[in-house]
């Protein structure tokens, strides 16, 4: 069985190294071929051509072309994603769908937009400090963090347009992922419940049952924390790369690549166990 991907850079837009930038494509996805049990049996010759590659602080544009065969399949299919910094829009009127107010509220607000252009500002003055792998290929790491969203995007597309070509089954991490945040908001719902009562009856000491009704709710809390982050934080990698439903987890929780939200989940389990300890404390004690 042969498994080859070719990667080009054949875009117009000059970067200081598109040698450097074409092999960190091809890396990661080769990584992905490989990370795939089932490819192990797919015959895969693949050449993808990076050629469009415009970007500014403000916006980033990629384009890629995957052309070749899977499983002796021909293929042939273009990906285009664009990431613009958030412009500022009229507030929806009252009579909008909450989703709209929702969705303007983070993206389109003034202070949503502000916060934006602070937080870019931020990570590009890191980027110019200690500029990663592709940052150095691009050669522009104060204003390349919208293209780099574009390429990290276009490359998912790229990834899922290769599982989905192949037939591979999904990781099933979706289901996992509902299962995990059903158990949590039971975990919730039965603290609530079980403080009720003991707020309402008490133990006959004053101030005893304020403090048990506390401990049970930062105790159930906080197993409900470490039920959802730790479901978040061993969901497989191939869920938050390459399936439509990883990538919208991730989005919707603010996050871009797996390793953020993983830091997030981590420390959500961290804090929980400290909520967890000091309600069984005010329960016991």
């Amino acid at each position: 069985m042969r498994q080859q991907i070719t990667v080009q850079y054949t875009a117009s837009e000059e970067v200081a190294n598109p040698v450097e930038l074409a092999a960190f494509v091809q890396k990661h996805l080769e990584s992905h071929l490989k990370s795939v049990e089932e490819l192990a049996v797919s015959d895969c010759e693949l050449t993808l051509q990076i050629c469009r590659f415009e970007f500014d602080a403000a916006r980033g544009k990629v384009g890629m072309k995957l052309s070749g065969s899977i499983d002796r399949k021909p293929v042939d299919e273009s990906f285009l994603c664009v990431d613009l910094r958030p412009k500022v829009k009229r507030a929806p009127s009252s009579r909008m769908s909450t989703e709209k107010r929702r969705t303007w509220r983070n993206e389109h607000s003034p202070m949503a937009v502000f916060a934006s252009i602070i937080f870019d500002l931020l990570v590009g003055t890191a980027r110019a400090c200690f500029p990663s792998e592709v940052a150095h290929a691009i050669g522009d790491p104060l204003s390349c963090g919208r293209v780099l969203r574009a390429l990290d995007d276009c490359m998912a597309d790229v990834r899922m347009f290769i599982d989905q070509t192949a037939g591979y089954p999904e990781s099933g991490g979706w289901e996992k992922y509902r299962t995990g945040r059903w158990r949590s908001v039971l975990a919730g719902l039965l603290s609530i419940i079980a403080a009720i009562p003991i707020f309402v009856l008490g133990n006959g000491r004053p101030g005893d049952s304020t403090a048990a009704t506390f401990g049970c709710l930062f105790a159930g809390f906080g197993i409900s924390g470490m039920i959802y982050g730790w479901t978040l934080l061993t969901l497989p990698e191939r869920f938050y790369s390459s399936e439509k439903t990883g990538r919208r987890l991730l989005f919707s929780l603010g996050f871009r690549k797996s390793i953020g939200i993983r830091r997030f989940s981590a420390a959500m389990c961290l804090i929980s166990v400290l909520f967890t300890t000091a309600g069984l404390y005010w329960l016991c004690f």
